[in-house]
Order: C-alpha cells, then sequence, then structure tokens
C-alpha cells in the first residue's frame, strides 16, 4: 500500500482515538456550558486543542509512533534537529494535509519543519 494512503488511515486512526479523548472533557463541563456558554465554552476549546496537541506530542516523541500509525506498521524517524511540539501544532494548519503536493521531495509541512519522516516498518 502507498505510503501516502497509510499516512491518511493512520490519521483516520488517530482523528477517532483523540475524539474518544475528548469525550471525557465534554461529559464533565456539558451542564457548565449549557448554563454559561460565554464563559465555559473557550475553557472546553482549549481543553480540545491540548488534548489534541498532547496526543500527538506524548506518543511520537516518546514512541516514535501514534496508534494510527503503530496500526499500519509506520513509525516516525527522529534526529537531534527534532521537533515534536511543532511537528504536533503545524497539523493544526488547515492546508498541512495535503501539503506534499506542494512540496518538491513530496513531504508534509509538519515533516519538514520538524526535521522528522515516517517510513514504513521493516
Amino acid at each position: 500500500m502507498n505510503l501516502y494512503i497509510k499516512r491518511f488511515f493512520a490519521s483516520l486512526i488517530d482523528f477517532y482515538f483523540v475524539g474518544f479523548l475528548i469525550i471525557i472533557p465534554t461529559f464533565l463541563l456539558w451542564p457548565k456550558i449549557i448554563n454559561n456558554p460565554k464563559e465555559y465554552i473557550i475553557t472546553y476549546q482549549f481543553i480540545c486543542i491540548l488534548i489534541y496537541i498532547l496526543y500527538f506530542y506524548i506518543l511520537e516523541k516518546y514512541y516514535n509512533t501514534t496508534l494510527g500509525k503503530k496500526l499500519l506498521k509506520l513509525k516516525i524517524i527522529k534526529n537531534k534537529k527534532s521537533n515534536f511540539f511543532i511537528r504536533s501544532v503545524f497539523k493544526f494548519i488547515p492546508l498541512d494535509a495535503i501539503s506534499f503536493l506542494f512540496t518538491k521531495n513530496k513531504k508534509f509541512w509538519h515533516d519538514i519543519f520538524s526535521y522528522t519522516e515516517v517510513v514504513e516498518k521493516r
């Protein structure tokens, strides 16, 4: 299977897991959001973004993979310059998902700017 297709499906799996993690603060904050939306909606959005960034940051930095990548036998190659916080934040850029179409070496922006590479495990 093509590496880009594997990465796409790994992303879908990861978004499923992140969505599952986001359910926890949703249930905890839902009554407060309903009763006072102006006060708690910003807090809720911040928590959701934090969960998203931490999911990718922790798994990619310390395990060189995410749950989606692990299931599809992908891993992240890092070097001394690798920055996983930048990698996690860059995934918020809307065009990052198709950024490989705009680069010379067909790499995603989050790979380029974080000095990482995703490869298939052998």
